[in-house]
């Protein structure tokens, strides 16, 4: 059963995370005109640590322990994905 987290929220930013069995997704929406850096922990909201693959760009990010460290442009969107 997939369970879904709010993984960030700001007034112009916007994370939520889906967890399915061993695998997990990262959604995030930058509508502010600035890009921003985000880093968060992954073990609250279930996410699996490892390598995440962002679907529209195919760039991957490796969490550090818990932590999962990445930026987003102005008025961009990521789609993070684990194996």
């Amino acid at each position: 059963r997939a369970t879904t987290t709010r993984w960030w929220e700001e007034d112009e930013l916007f994370a939520i995370a889906r967890v399915y069995p061993g695998k997990g997704m990262i959604s995030v929406v930058n509508r502010g005109w600035s890009a921003r850096d985000l880093d968060n922990g992954l073990a609250f909201a279930g996410l699996p640590t490892g390598t995440w693959t962002d679907v529209l760009t195919g760039e991957t990010f490796v969490s550090d322990g818990d932590r999962l460290r990445f930026s987003v442009g102005a008025l961009r969107s990521r789609v993070l994905v684990s194996p």
